[in-house]
């Protein structure tokens, strides 16, 4: 079977909205950023990691654009801050969260 970009691009988009309408729409800060289980990070740390890293992987590797906000690279680094350590950091807030995934997707 052969995948298109388009049918990548397609399902990227469906995880996008999904993860748009969790974040924006149903849950306010609080339960986006508490840690409800340990075995789970804050949701404003997962929504962050996911648009640090289609800046790194899309944007910076496969189109070659500029970083955006190389001082959070660290922060969002799954290798390098275990979930117990997550709510601890100093993480970007709901709003600024969905203010860089926006300017990432943009």
């Amino acid at each position: 079977m052969t995948v298109s970009k388009q049918d990548v691009a397609n399902e990227l988009e469906r995880a996008r909205d999904r993860s748009e309408r969790l974040t924006s729409r149903l849950l306010d800060d609080d339960d986006l950023t508490r840690q409800h289980s340990a075995l789970m990070s804050p949701l404003v740390w997962d929504l962050a990691h996911i648009g640090n890293y289609e800046e790194l992987w899309l944007l910076r590797e496969a189109a070659g654009v500029e970083a955006m906000r190389p001082e959070i690279d660290d922060l969002y680094d799954a290798f390098e801050h275990p979930r117990s350590e997550r709510p601890s950091l100093p993480l970007l807030s709901p709003t600024e969260s969905t203010a860089y995934v926006g300017l990432v997707r943009r």
